[in-house]
Protein backbone atom coordinates (compact mmCIF):
# COMPACT_ATOMS: atom_id res chain seq x y z
CA UNK A 1 0.00 0.00 0.00
CA UNK A 2 0.90 3.98 -0.47
CA UNK A 3 2.20 5.44 2.55
CA UNK A 4 2.40 9.46 3.38
CA UNK A 5 6.05 9.53 1.70
CA UNK A 6 4.74 7.51 -1.47
CA UNK A 7 6.83 4.00 -0.84
CA UNK A 8 4.80 1.89 -3.38
CA UNK A 9 4.00 4.76 -5.47
CA UNK A 10 5.33 5.14 -8.95
CA UNK A 11 4.99 8.13 -11.44
CA UNK A 12 5.44 7.72 -14.84
CA UNK A 13 6.26 11.12 -16.24
CA UNK A 14 6.82 12.30 -19.99
CA UNK A 15 5.77 14.57 -22.69
CA UNK A 16 2.47 12.92 -24.24
CA UNK A 17 2.91 11.10 -27.55
CA UNK A 18 6.64 9.82 -25.45
CA UNK A 19 5.26 6.13 -25.39
CA UNK A 20 3.85 6.38 -21.46
CA UNK A 21 0.76 4.69 -22.46
CA UNK A 22 2.78 1.29 -23.40
CA UNK A 23 5.00 1.73 -20.16
CA UNK A 24 1.98 1.58 -18.14
CA UNK A 25 0.35 -1.08 -20.13
CA UNK A 26 3.86 -2.98 -18.95
CA UNK A 27 4.00 -2.22 -15.92
CA UNK A 28 -0.25 -2.66 -15.49
CA UNK A 29 0.49 -6.49 -16.38
CA UNK A 30 2.24 -7.17 -13.25
CA UNK A 31 0.61 -9.85 -10.61
CA UNK A 32 0.90 -6.61 -8.16
CA UNK A 33 1.05 -3.34 -10.05
CA UNK A 34 -2.20 -1.15 -10.41
CA UNK A 35 -1.82 1.08 -12.91
CA UNK A 36 -5.10 3.09 -14.30
CA UNK A 37 -4.85 5.04 -17.54
CA UNK A 38 -4.16 8.97 -16.24
CA UNK A 39 -5.36 10.03 -12.92
CA UNK A 40 -4.66 13.48 -13.22
CA UNK A 41 -5.37 13.42 -9.66
CA UNK A 42 -2.68 15.92 -9.19
CA UNK A 43 -3.34 18.34 -11.34
CA UNK A 44 -6.33 18.98 -10.16
CA UNK A 45 -5.58 18.94 -6.27
CA UNK A 46 -2.61 21.45 -7.37
CA UNK A 47 -4.98 23.70 -9.30
CA UNK A 48 -6.75 24.60 -5.93
CA UNK A 49 -4.18 26.25 -4.83
CA UNK A 50 -2.49 28.06 -7.20
CA UNK A 51 -1.91 31.72 -7.19
CA UNK A 52 -3.78 33.79 -9.38
CA UNK A 53 -0.99 34.32 -11.84
CA UNK A 54 -0.90 30.67 -12.69
CA UNK A 55 -4.06 29.07 -13.66
CA UNK A 56 -7.96 29.43 -14.45
CA UNK A 57 -10.58 27.59 -13.00
CA UNK A 58 -14.13 28.20 -14.36
CA UNK A 59 -16.60 27.78 -12.14
CA UNK A 60 -20.30 29.03 -11.24
CA UNK A 61 -19.00 30.22 -7.98
CA UNK A 62 -16.28 32.60 -7.85
CA UNK A 63 -13.19 30.31 -7.06
CA UNK A 64 -10.82 33.21 -6.76
CA UNK A 65 -12.91 34.30 -3.92
CA UNK A 66 -12.73 30.47 -2.97
CA UNK A 67 -8.46 30.22 -3.22
CA UNK A 68 -8.68 33.07 -1.54
CA UNK A 69 -10.35 31.71 1.58
CA UNK A 70 -8.56 28.39 1.56
CA UNK A 71 -5.20 30.23 1.75
CA UNK A 72 -6.33 32.22 4.60
CA UNK A 73 -8.00 28.78 6.22
CA UNK A 74 -4.34 26.54 5.52
CA UNK A 75 -0.94 27.68 5.06
CA UNK A 76 0.99 25.73 2.27
CA UNK A 77 2.31 22.69 4.71
CA UNK A 78 -1.27 22.13 6.09
CA UNK A 79 -3.05 22.37 2.49
CA UNK A 80 0.27 19.52 1.49
CA UNK A 81 -0.42 17.49 4.13
CA UNK A 82 -4.19 17.53 3.34
CA UNK A 83 -3.56 16.83 -0.77
CA UNK A 84 -1.33 13.72 0.61
CA UNK A 85 -4.08 12.56 2.31
CA UNK A 86 -6.62 13.16 -0.12
CA UNK A 87 -4.01 11.25 -2.62
CA UNK A 88 -2.94 8.51 -0.77
CA UNK A 89 -6.69 7.34 0.34
CA UNK A 90 -7.69 7.31 -3.44
CA UNK A 91 -4.49 5.39 -4.11
CA UNK A 92 -4.79 2.96 -1.37
CA UNK A 93 -8.51 2.55 -2.03
CA UNK A 94 -8.04 1.58 -5.43
CA UNK A 95 -5.25 -1.03 -4.34
CA UNK A 96 -7.37 -2.21 -2.06
CA UNK A 97 -10.06 -2.62 -4.30
CA UNK A 98 -7.76 -4.54 -6.95
CA UNK A 99 -5.96 -6.66 -4.45
CA UNK A 100 -2.82 -5.39 -5.67
CA UNK A 101 0.45 -3.58 -3.84
CA UNK A 102 1.73 -0.60 -6.18
CA UNK A 103 0.31 1.91 -7.20
CA UNK A 104 1.31 3.24 -10.77
CA UNK A 105 0.22 7.05 -11.04
CA UNK A 106 0.82 7.67 -15.39
CA UNK A 107 -0.04 11.54 -15.90
CA UNK A 108 2.06 13.24 -18.70
CA UNK A 109 1.14 16.74 -18.01
CA UNK A 110 2.86 16.10 -14.35
CA UNK A 111 5.57 18.10 -15.44
CA UNK A 112 3.84 21.16 -14.82
CA UNK A 113 3.80 20.31 -11.19
CA UNK A 114 7.32 18.70 -10.60
CA UNK A 115 8.64 20.67 -7.52
CA UNK A 116 5.20 20.08 -5.87
CA UNK A 117 5.15 16.27 -6.98
CA UNK A 118 8.58 15.87 -5.11
CA UNK A 119 7.27 17.96 -2.02
CA UNK A 120 4.03 15.77 -1.92
CA UNK A 121 5.66 12.49 -2.29
CA UNK A 122 9.61 12.39 -1.37
CA UNK A 123 9.97 8.50 -1.31
CA UNK A 124 7.98 7.73 -4.57
CA UNK A 125 9.40 6.55 -7.44
CA UNK A 126 9.48 8.73 -10.53
CA UNK A 127 9.91 7.02 -14.14
CA UNK A 128 11.10 9.04 -16.90
CA UNK A 129 10.11 7.47 -20.75
CA UNK A 130 11.78 10.28 -23.21
CA UNK A 131 11.48 9.71 -26.66
CA UNK A 132 13.12 11.56 -30.20
CA UNK A 133 11.60 15.17 -29.80
CA UNK A 134 10.86 14.90 -33.61
CA UNK A 135 8.86 11.85 -33.57
CA UNK A 136 7.02 13.51 -30.81
CA UNK A 137 6.40 15.96 -32.89
CA UNK A 138 5.16 13.56 -35.48
CA UNK A 139 2.87 11.42 -33.88
CA UNK A 140 1.04 14.46 -32.72
CA UNK A 141 0.83 15.79 -36.34
CA UNK A 142 -0.83 12.06 -37.09
CA UNK A 143 -3.25 12.92 -34.84
CA UNK A 144 -4.26 16.24 -36.19
CA UNK A 145 -2.40 19.01 -34.43
CA UNK A 146 -0.27 21.88 -36.06
CA UNK A 147 2.95 22.55 -36.69
CA UNK A 148 2.05 26.17 -35.28
CA UNK A 149 0.75 24.83 -32.32
CA UNK A 150 3.03 21.96 -31.05
CA UNK A 151 6.16 24.78 -31.50
CA UNK A 152 3.94 27.40 -29.42
CA UNK A 153 3.61 30.05 -32.34
CA UNK A 154 -0.02 29.13 -32.45
CA UNK A 155 -0.23 28.66 -28.84
CA UNK A 156 -2.32 26.22 -26.77
CA UNK A 157 -1.93 24.49 -23.45
CA UNK A 158 -0.50 21.56 -26.12
CA UNK A 159 1.89 23.70 -26.81
CA UNK A 160 3.79 23.27 -23.76
CA UNK A 161 3.97 19.53 -24.28
CA UNK A 162 6.21 20.01 -27.07
CA UNK A 163 8.53 22.73 -25.94
CA UNK A 164 9.06 23.38 -22.27
CA UNK A 165 7.66 19.96 -21.20
CA UNK A 166 11.14 18.30 -22.75
CA UNK A 167 13.04 21.16 -20.49
CA UNK A 168 11.07 21.18 -17.20
CA UNK A 169 11.80 16.81 -17.73
CA UNK A 170 15.42 17.24 -18.44
CA UNK A 171 15.94 19.51 -15.57
CA UNK A 172 14.25 17.99 -13.23
CA UNK A 173 16.17 14.80 -13.66
CA UNK A 174 19.57 16.07 -13.95
CA UNK A 175 19.52 15.57 -10.11
CA UNK A 176 20.33 11.94 -10.30
CA UNK A 177 18.70 10.40 -7.11
CA UNK A 178 18.08 6.95 -5.66
CA UNK A 179 14.04 7.38 -6.63
CA UNK A 180 14.07 8.52 -10.22
CA UNK A 181 14.89 6.51 -13.14
CA UNK A 182 15.06 7.67 -16.95
CA UNK A 183 14.49 4.76 -19.78
CA UNK A 184 14.46 5.54 -24.02
CA UNK A 185 11.20 4.35 -25.64
CA UNK A 186 13.53 3.41 -28.70
CA UNK A 187 15.17 1.67 -26.14
CA UNK A 188 12.07 -0.19 -24.75
CA UNK A 189 10.81 -1.05 -28.05
CA UNK A 190 13.96 -2.30 -29.39
CA UNK A 191 14.94 -4.91 -26.56
CA UNK A 192 11.88 -4.74 -23.92
CA UNK A 193 12.94 -7.79 -21.92
CA UNK A 194 16.24 -6.53 -19.99
CA UNK A 195 14.58 -2.98 -19.97
CA UNK A 196 11.54 -3.70 -18.19
CA UNK A 197 13.51 -5.96 -15.87
CA UNK A 198 15.48 -3.31 -14.76
CA UNK A 199 12.08 -1.11 -14.29
CA UNK A 200 10.87 -3.49 -12.01
CA UNK A 201 14.23 -3.99 -10.11
CA UNK A 202 14.20 0.16 -9.54
CA UNK A 203 10.55 -0.10 -8.12
CA UNK A 204 11.36 -3.59 -5.96
CA UNK A 205 9.49 -6.18 -7.48
CA UNK A 206 10.30 -9.59 -9.41
CA UNK A 207 10.08 -9.52 -13.31
CA UNK A 208 7.25 -11.39 -14.35
CA UNK A 209 7.72 -13.17 -17.97
CA UNK A 210 3.89 -12.65 -18.84
CA UNK A 211 4.42 -8.70 -18.43
CA UNK A 212 5.51 -8.28 -22.63
CA UNK A 213 2.18 -9.53 -23.66
CA UNK A 214 0.01 -7.03 -22.23
CA UNK A 215 -2.99 -7.21 -24.75
CA UNK A 216 -3.26 -10.61 -23.36
CA UNK A 217 -4.53 -9.17 -20.37
CA UNK A 218 -8.34 -8.71 -20.85
CA UNK A 219 -9.28 -6.64 -18.25
CA UNK A 220 -6.22 -4.17 -18.78
CA UNK A 221 -7.32 -4.17 -22.52
CA UNK A 222 -11.06 -3.04 -21.87
CA UNK A 223 -9.78 -0.73 -19.41
CA UNK A 224 -8.17 1.29 -21.84
CA UNK A 225 -10.24 0.70 -24.61
CA UNK A 226 -12.92 2.52 -22.09
CA UNK A 227 -11.20 5.52 -20.56
CA UNK A 228 -10.90 9.05 -21.84
CA UNK A 229 -7.66 9.40 -21.60
CA UNK A 230 -4.15 7.77 -22.78
CA UNK A 231 -3.58 5.97 -26.08
CA UNK A 232 -5.94 4.10 -27.45
CA UNK A 233 -3.59 3.03 -30.72
CA UNK A 234 -2.37 0.76 -27.41
CA UNK A 235 -4.92 -1.37 -27.97
CA UNK A 236 -3.86 -2.26 -31.80
CA UNK A 237 -1.04 -3.91 -30.72
CA UNK A 238 -0.46 -6.71 -27.88
CA UNK A 239 3.05 -6.21 -27.62
CA UNK A 240 6.32 -3.54 -27.51
CA UNK A 241 6.89 -3.18 -31.64
CA UNK A 242 9.42 -0.32 -33.21
CA UNK A 243 7.12 0.88 -36.30
CA UNK A 244 7.28 4.32 -34.56
CA UNK A 245 10.40 4.80 -33.96
CA UNK A 246 12.17 7.49 -36.62
CA UNK A 247 8.54 8.18 -37.73
CA UNK A 248 9.43 11.67 -38.10
CA UNK A 249 11.02 11.11 -41.46
CA UNK A 250 8.16 10.49 -43.20
CA UNK A 251 5.95 12.16 -41.86
CA UNK A 252 7.34 15.71 -41.55
CA UNK A 253 7.78 18.18 -44.07
CA UNK A 254 11.29 20.02 -44.02
CA UNK A 255 9.58 23.22 -43.11
CA UNK A 256 8.26 21.50 -39.60
CA UNK A 257 11.61 19.74 -39.22
CA UNK A 258 13.07 23.59 -39.21
CA UNK A 259 10.77 24.90 -37.31
CA UNK A 260 11.06 22.00 -34.52
CA UNK A 261 14.70 22.51 -34.34
CA UNK A 262 14.72 26.56 -34.20
CA UNK A 263 12.13 26.06 -31.48
CA UNK A 264 13.91 23.80 -29.14
CA UNK A 265 17.72 24.57 -29.93
CA UNK A 266 20.62 22.02 -30.71
CA UNK A 267 21.23 22.54 -26.80
CA UNK A 268 18.12 20.70 -25.34
CA UNK A 269 18.65 17.51 -28.32
CA UNK A 270 21.63 16.94 -26.69
CA UNK A 271 20.49 17.01 -23.18
CA UNK A 272 17.51 14.90 -23.88
CA UNK A 273 20.05 12.60 -25.52
CA UNK A 274 19.44 12.84 -29.56
CA UNK A 275 22.39 15.28 -30.25
CA UNK A 276 23.10 12.76 -32.79
CA UNK A 277 20.10 13.54 -34.78
CA UNK A 278 21.02 17.01 -35.11
CA UNK A 279 23.30 16.89 -38.06
CA UNK A 280 20.47 14.61 -40.28
CA UNK A 281 17.55 16.71 -39.18
CA UNK A 282 19.31 19.57 -40.33
CA UNK A 283 20.14 17.91 -43.84
CA UNK A 284 16.19 17.16 -43.77
CA UNK A 285 15.06 20.91 -43.12
CA UNK A 286 17.98 22.31 -45.59
CA UNK A 287 19.54 23.88 -43.20
CA UNK A 288 23.06 25.26 -42.38
CA UNK A 289 24.06 24.05 -38.82
CA UNK A 290 25.06 28.08 -38.03
CA UNK A 291 21.07 28.63 -37.92
CA UNK A 292 20.16 26.18 -35.43
CA UNK A 293 20.57 28.43 -32.24
CA UNK A 294 22.06 26.88 -28.48
CA UNK A 295 18.71 27.89 -26.78
CA UNK A 296 16.54 27.88 -29.53
CA UNK A 297 13.38 29.98 -28.98
CA UNK A 298 12.44 28.38 -25.39
CA UNK A 299 13.02 31.87 -23.66
CA UNK A 300 10.31 33.30 -25.83
CA UNK A 301 8.56 29.95 -24.91
CA UNK A 302 9.21 29.83 -21.02
CA UNK A 303 7.56 33.54 -21.00
CA UNK A 304 4.22 32.62 -22.77
CA UNK A 305 4.06 29.86 -20.11
CA UNK A 306 4.93 32.06 -17.23
CA UNK A 307 2.22 34.61 -18.70
CA UNK A 308 0.18 31.94 -20.26
CA UNK A 309 -3.82 32.92 -18.54
CA UNK A 310 -4.82 36.24 -19.14
CA UNK A 311 -8.50 36.91 -17.81
CA UNK A 312 -9.14 39.47 -20.84
CA UNK A 313 -8.96 36.27 -22.92
CA UNK A 314 -12.20 34.50 -21.01
CA UNK A 315 -14.91 34.89 -23.13
CA UNK A 316 -18.82 33.77 -21.44
CA UNK A 317 -20.19 31.23 -20.44
CA UNK A 318 -16.64 29.36 -18.87
CA UNK A 319 -14.98 28.97 -21.79
CA UNK A 320 -11.06 29.30 -21.85
CA UNK A 321 -8.88 30.60 -23.84
CA UNK A 322 -7.33 27.89 -24.07
CA UNK A 323 -9.83 26.40 -26.20
CA UNK A 324 -10.00 29.69 -28.30
CA UNK A 325 -6.67 29.38 -28.62
CA UNK A 326 -6.72 25.84 -30.10
CA UNK A 327 -9.65 26.20 -32.19
CA UNK A 328 -8.18 29.66 -33.55
CA UNK A 329 -4.82 27.28 -34.34
CA UNK A 330 -7.31 24.88 -36.32
CA UNK A 331 -9.04 27.44 -37.72
CA UNK A 332 -6.00 28.78 -39.30
CA UNK A 333 -4.75 25.60 -39.96
CA UNK A 334 -7.94 25.59 -42.15
CA UNK A 335 -7.89 28.69 -43.56
CA UNK A 336 -4.56 28.11 -45.20
CA UNK A 337 -5.42 24.92 -46.69
CA UNK A 338 -8.53 26.90 -47.74
CA UNK A 339 -6.33 29.77 -48.91
CA UNK A 340 -3.76 27.00 -50.81
CA UNK A 341 -6.78 25.81 -52.39
CA UNK A 342 -7.77 28.97 -53.54
CA UNK A 343 -4.66 29.55 -55.13
CA UNK A 344 -4.12 26.00 -56.66
CA UNK A 345 -8.05 26.07 -58.13
CA UNK A 346 -6.96 29.91 -59.84
CA UNK A 347 -3.71 28.39 -61.11
CA UNK A 348 -5.62 25.69 -62.50
CA UNK A 349 -8.58 27.97 -63.53
CA UNK A 350 -5.55 29.74 -65.65
CA UNK A 351 -4.63 26.70 -66.85
CA UNK A 352 -7.80 26.17 -68.27
CA UNK A 353 -8.81 29.58 -69.42
CA UNK A 354 -5.37 29.28 -70.95
CA UNK A 355 -6.62 26.75 -72.64
CA UNK A 356 -10.13 27.67 -74.03
CA UNK A 357 -8.16 30.60 -75.41
CA UNK A 358 -5.98 27.59 -77.47
CA UNK A 359 -9.12 25.80 -77.93
CA UNK A 360 -11.19 28.60 -79.52
CA UNK A 361 -7.89 30.17 -81.69
CA UNK A 362 -7.93 26.47 -83.04
CA UNK A 363 -11.40 26.82 -83.66
CA UNK A 364 -11.52 29.53 -85.42
CA UNK A 365 -8.58 28.53 -87.75
CA UNK A 366 -10.56 25.07 -88.04
CA UNK A 367 -13.74 27.52 -89.40
CA UNK A 368 -11.45 29.56 -91.57
CA UNK A 369 -10.01 26.46 -92.90
CA UNK A 370 -13.90 24.94 -93.37
CA UNK A 371 -14.65 28.37 -94.97
CA UNK A 372 -11.61 27.67 -97.47
CA UNK A 373 -12.68 24.16 -98.37
CA UNK A 374 -16.32 24.85 -99.03
CA UNK A 375 -14.85 27.70 -101.31
CA UNK A 376 -12.42 25.43 -102.91
CA UNK A 377 -15.60 23.13 -103.09
CA UNK A 378 -17.39 25.04 -105.00
CA UNK A 379 -14.88 25.83 -107.50
CA UNK A 380 -14.64 22.36 -107.96
CA UNK A 381 -17.74 21.69 -108.31
CA UNK A 382 -18.40 24.54 -110.86
CA UNK A 383 -15.13 23.53 -112.86
CA UNK A 384 -16.94 19.88 -113.07
CA UNK A 385 -19.96 21.23 -114.38
CA UNK A 386 -18.43 23.08 -116.86
CA UNK A 387 -15.80 20.33 -117.86
CA UNK A 388 -19.02 17.99 -117.82
CA UNK A 389 -20.80 20.23 -120.26
CA UNK A 390 -17.78 20.62 -122.39
CA UNK A 391 -17.79 16.61 -122.53
CA UNK A 392 -21.27 16.51 -123.34
CA UNK A 393 -20.67 18.80 -126.30
CA UNK A 394 -17.73 16.54 -127.42
CA UNK A 395 -19.76 13.49 -127.42
CA UNK A 396 -22.53 14.71 -128.97
CA UNK A 397 -20.01 16.13 -131.90
CA UNK A 398 -18.42 12.60 -132.20
CA UNK A 399 -21.75 10.76 -132.49
CA UNK A 400 -22.64 13.28 -135.34
CA UNK A 401 -19.19 12.67 -136.79
CA UNK A 402 -19.73 8.43 -136.17
CA UNK A 403 -23.06 8.90 -137.71
CA UNK A 404 -22.06 10.77 -140.85
CA UNK A 405 -18.87 8.45 -141.46
CA UNK A 406 -20.59 5.17 -140.81
CA UNK A 407 -23.40 5.99 -143.38
CA UNK A 408 -20.84 7.11 -146.40
CA UNK A 409 -18.43 3.65 -145.21
CA UNK A 410 -21.74 1.66 -145.91
CA UNK A 411 -23.11 2.79 -148.95
CA UNK A 412 -21.34 0.63 -151.16
CA UNK A 413 -21.81 -2.24 -149.24
CA UNK A 414 -25.65 -1.71 -148.93
CA UNK A 415 -25.62 -1.31 -152.57
CA UNK A 416 -23.91 -4.43 -153.40
CA UNK A 417 -26.72 -6.37 -150.80
CA UNK A 418 -29.94 -4.35 -152.92
CA UNK A 419 -28.06 -6.01 -156.09
CA UNK A 420 -28.00 -9.19 -154.70
CA UNK A 421 -31.19 -8.96 -152.90
CA UNK A 422 -32.64 -8.08 -156.86
CA UNK A 423 -30.71 -10.84 -158.78
CA UNK A 424 -32.47 -13.21 -156.31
Amino acid sequence: MVDPEGRNLIFILSTPRAGSTLLAALLGNHSQILCPPEPWLLLSLSAIRTSDNDAVIISQYDHELARKALHELADDELFCQAANTFAVTIYNSLLDQAGKQVFVDKTPRYYHILPWLEALFPLARKIWIKRNPLDVVASRKSRGFTIEESVGDALSPYSFDTTIGFALLASYFEADTPTKNTIRYEDLVQDPVPHVKAICEFIGLPFEENMLDYGANRDLMTTYANAAMGDERLLEHGRPHTHSIGRWRDLLIPREIREVLQTLGRNLFVRLGYGDLIEEAVARAGLNPAEIDEKGKLDRVFEQYASYVDRDLLIPKGVQHTRIARQNAQLQDRNAQLQDRNIQLQARNAQLQARNTQLQDRNARLQDRNARLQDRNARLQDRNAQLQAEIDQQSAQLSQIHNSWSWKITAPLRKALEILTFRT
